[in-house]
């Protein structure tokens, strides 16, 4: 088994609201800090994420307690989007990535 060494960072859904103008502004999500062990992209799963018009380019495998479903990660200050998650067994799950430009 694999050591979560790494720290990660879930990052939830932003919201929507109006400023005190009445202009409507992007509200950041919260980040929460998790351990992480970083993976290598399978290549099936690299070519099958092309297929689909996304660029699988992270792997990050997480403890499922952990994950609640976020759609945006952060590791080594880069923006990734979550695009699969995969539960490897009852405790760990794996979330494939790409990166946001």
């Amino acid at each position: 088994m694999e050591a979560l060494k790494d720290i990660l960072f879930l990052i939830s859904e932003g919201e929507k609201k109006e400023d005190e103008d009445g202009f409507e502004v992007e509200v950041p999500g919260e980040e929460l800090e998790v351990f992480c062990a970083v993976k290598s992209v399978r290549q099936s799963e690299f070519y099958n994420a092309l297929r689909n018009n996304k660029k699988v380019v992270q792997v990050f495998k997480v403890a499922f307690d952990d994950y609640s479903g976020q759609n945006n990660v952060k590791y080594d200050e880069k923006l990734y989007k979550v695009e699969r998650t995969y539960r490897t067994d009852e405790y760990y799950i794996e979330l494939s990535c790409s990166e946001v430009e």
